[in-house]
């Protein structure tokens, strides 16, 4: 439908993660889980020079926010901060497209307390308990 041609080309991690730090591609597969819950753990790595963007892109402007959403305390002020940083990297640049995101995929009886989905999907059975 878009015209475009595309061969897929399946290598071994290793070398798609050196591929992907020498930008030896014109487009890729990347995934990202956030290991917190904040917009940051998203947005950071898209800032010049961070270690996981692997894009090539790099944007002051997007910087600039980054670093004011990093000392922002009001929380409002904060995610509009974080809403035209992702406005600049999906829209209006556009260096990576997302396609789809990560879910979790369960069947949790009403019994089990204790129990709450995260992005990682990781859970402290410690915590967990059943009740009758």
């Amino acid at each position: 439908n878009l015209g475009v041609k595309a061969t897929a080309r399946n290598v071994e991690w290793k070398i798609l993660l050196q591929d992907m730090r020498e930008l030896n591609y014109q487009i890729c597969r990347a995934s990202w889980i956030g290991d917190y819950g904040d917009p940051s753990t998203f947005l950071d790595i898209f800032r010049s020079g961070d270690g996981n963007n692997r894009t090539g892109w790099s944007h002051k402007d997007y910087d600039v926010m980054a670093d004011a959403a990093a000392r922002e305390t009001n929380p409002t002020r904060r995610r509009e901060l974080f809403g035209r940083m992702e406005v600049l990297l999906v829209e209006d640049e556009c260096p990576i497209l997302p396609v789809y995101r990560y879910v979790c995929q369960g069947l949790v009886s009403p019994r089990v307390n204790g129990w709450f989905e995260n992005a990682r999907d990781l859970h402290n059975f410690k915590y967990v308990w059943m009740e009758d």
